[in-house]
């Protein structure tokens, strides 16, 4: 190898700066784009790769580069030693194994090859499991799968005569998927198996353990470390610092500041700021709602409908809510009934609710566009509802099937549009205060059904936050869900209307 062959090897082999440079143009085909944080990002990596730092935490925003890093983390480590084990671990198990692809595709690369002569073993076709030649590994999965006969990093007889005394590591990037980051069991699974599964992997006390990740929950790993392993080396890289953003070559202030709209403050302060907010009451601001005095032109309506079968002061109200799409892209509640029915009373009132809102009379399709659906949740006596009136043929329902709680449900739909002044309310209604206190009140914790109280004690209702967060669910999509039911209604009532 010529002098300066072997300088560039010897770079790439300590410098990891200069290695992500590197490869990755090589395997990409253009320049990097490199800003001032990435240089303290790989100085902390760097710190890990030379011993300096066994246990680290690295905390970043999504989409700022923390997967490239964490691939170039690996190929800089079999250079270093193409014997070392790895561990690398993500909450989801394609992702994971798409990165093990590529760590093993640059270690193939012709100018990787040329300076470090790795052979993956000819049985390693499995993306989720290679191993080399001269004894490395590398092993691949979603957090949590099942390890068993693999382990990270060497004992220290087995670096004897390495010149790096590097022997691997354990890597554990964003663990927890972000639609589970409000259930207690899926987060208690992810500390338990952080806690008790990865350490019983590791070849040698020494295998350094780093974990890359945005904060997604104040109970998430990040908290978990924070409070209770003290002796964790922690970097944070806010997506803002002093009103800056920090990756200014990708992503403006104004770019920022617009995506906190869209993605609203919860997930902005936990993915974004890494400061995860405490939820509780009052997760659905009022403040936040708009207000208005007259209709605007609508593109159509649809009904929102949560039923309940008692009539017994401990059980649930009827809910039925009128909403409108804006042409400007806004959602408006225009109509509400809430009352406690039996189920003879309650199929006739839905009807009534329906054929009101359906009236030419009172809603003229030209400005407020056609009453298009019923939703109905597909549970107890809206079940039968939607079996009675599809019978009859004369509403269009549609069944909405509930596979996550309304406090999910709140979080990732209703909040975002409603702290960015998409949600309009009628301002003079008389039900307006009695559905605003209801959002105020609303914790999310109706749904673990320790609201199944004795009768001598206050239950705490959610009817019309139930139909507001499906509101919110069908009313910023881009079709209206149940097409099907939909599309066929339609062309009835406009074949009608041209008779």
């Amino acid at each position: 190898m010529d002098k300066d062959l072997l300088i560039k090897k010897k770079l790439l082999e300590t410098d990891l700066e200069y290695h992500v440079r590197y490869f990755f143009k090589k395997s990409k085909g253009y320049s990097f784009t490199f800003s001032n944080y990435h240089s303290k990002a790989i100085d902390f990596l760097q710190k890990i790769l030379e011993g300096k730092i066994k246990k680290g935490l690295l905390l970043m925003p999504p989409r700022h580069s923390k997967t490239l890093l964490v691939k170039m983390l690996c190929t800089i480590g079999f250079a270093r030693n193409a014997a070392a084990e790895f561990i690398y671990a993500c909450s989801d198990k394609t992702l994971a194994l798409d990165c093990s692809a590529e760590i093993r595709g640059i270690i193939q690369l012709p100018e990787f090859q040329d300076k470090w002569q790795i052979d993956i073993r000819t049985d390693s076709k499995a993306k989720g499991l290679w191993r080399t030649e001269q004894g490395g590994s590398f092993w691949a999965g979603g957090f949590g799968s099942p390890i068993v006969g693999f382990g990270s990093g060497k004992m220290p007889e087995a670096l004897k005569n390495n010149h790096y005394n590097f022997g691997g590591l354990q890597i554990v990037d964003d663990p927890l998927k972000e639609q589970d980051r409000h259930r207690a069991l899926a987060r208690e699974e992810m500390t338990k198996y952080w806690d008790e599964v990865l350490p019983s992997r590791k070849n040698s006390p020494d295998t350094a353990l780093v974990a890359i990740l945005q904060p997604l929950h104040k109970e998430d790993l990040a908290g978990h470390i924070k409070k209770y392993e003290k002796d964790f080396e922690i970097l944070e890289l806010p997506a803002i610092i002093d009103n800056k953003p920090l990756f200014p070559e990708v992503y403006s202030i104004n770019d920022l500041n617009s995506l906190k709209e869209k993605v609203g403050n919860e997930a902005w302060q936990a993915k974004y700021m890494l400061n995860p907010i405490s939820i509780g009451g009052n997760i659905l601001k009022t403040q936040f709602f708009k207000y208005y005095k007259e209709l605007p032109f609508l593109k159509h309506r649809w009904i929102e409908a949560d039923t309940a079968q008692k009539t017994e002061e401990r059980h649930d109200y009827t809910v039925f809510q009128c909403w409108g799409k804006g042409y400007e892209g806004g959602i408006y509640l225009i109509d509400q009934f809430r009352g406690r029915l039996e189920y003879s009373q309650l199929k006739q009132r839905f009807k009534d609710f329906w054929s009101k809102h359906n009236s030419l009379d009172n809603y003229n399709p030209r400005k407020y566009g056609y009453l298009k659906a019923a939703y109905i949740e597909d549970k107890s006596s809206g079940t039968q509802i939607l079996q009675e009136t599809k019978l009859e043929g004369n509403i269009p329902v549609v069944a909405v099937p509930r596979s996550r709680s309304k406090y999910e449900r709140a979080v990732d739909v209703a909040l975002p549009k409603l702290e960015a002044g998409f949600i309009y309310l009628p301002e003079n209604a008389s039900f307006i205060n009695d559905f605003k206190n209801e959002v105020e009140d609303f914790t999310g914790q109706e749904d673990s059904k320790q609201s199944l109280v004795k009768m001598d004690k206050k239950k705490t209702f959610d009817d019309q936050v139930d139909c507001f967060i499906s509101a919110c669910e069908h009313g910023f999509t881009e079709a209206l869900s149940g097409s099907r039911v939909i599309d066929s209604f339609m062309q009835a009532k406009l074949k009608r209307k041209r008779k």
